[in-house]
């Protein structure tokens, strides 16, 4: 516990502006992104840090969770740091999402543009089209996280979502 409690304390001197620690317990850290107008340039070093610190606490045997789940995870190169950069670089071993998290997603993204306008073409409704996105980038990170469920036994690589 004093362990992770230092790495926590490492953490967040590292951490950039935009991020912060959602919650943790002895198993897992949550990490959310804040919005916020300063760029990860003007925090020289900081990104080393981050990776170095989360490594560490991964080693301790906490699982770094994510509570950002939107397609631009799910695209590498995208407008986000993709869940394969987060697994690879950061100890990222879980997702998790919700309502909030995947209606601000749908709001601010043109990647689900012409999905909702397909499915609304086919006569879906507001609720179905969303449970249809949902469940489409929910497998897409089932997917990605795969290998990390694999090599982990089944105690990481998992993906949660909130549900109504």
């Amino acid at each position: 516990m004093l362990e992770v409690a230092l790495h926590l304390e490492q953490l967040g001197r590292h951490l950039p502006l935009d991020y912060k620690i959602l919650s943790y317990d002895l198993q897992r850290i949550w990490l959310d992104r804040r919005k916020c107008h300063q760029s990860r340039a003007s925090f020289p070093g900081s990104e080393q840090g981050v990776s170095q610190t989360l490594s560490a606490i991964s080693s301790a045997g906490t699982s770094i969770w994510l509570d950002d789940l939107s397609r631009e995870r799910l695209t590498v190169g995208g407008a986000a740091r993709s869940l394969s950069e987060l697994i690879h670089h950061e100890s990222v071993v879980g997702v998790t999402t919700n309502p909030a998290i995947f209606s601000a997603a749908i709001s601010n993204s043109p990647l689900y543009r012409e999905e909702i306008i397909s499915l609304a073409k086919s006569g879906m409704n507001a609720e179905e089209i969303i449970a249809n996105l949902t469940c489409d980038d929910v497998s897409k990170a089932c997917e990605i996280f795969s290998s990390v469920h694999h090599q982990s036994g089944g105690i990481d690589g998992k993906v949660s979502i909130e549900v109504d």
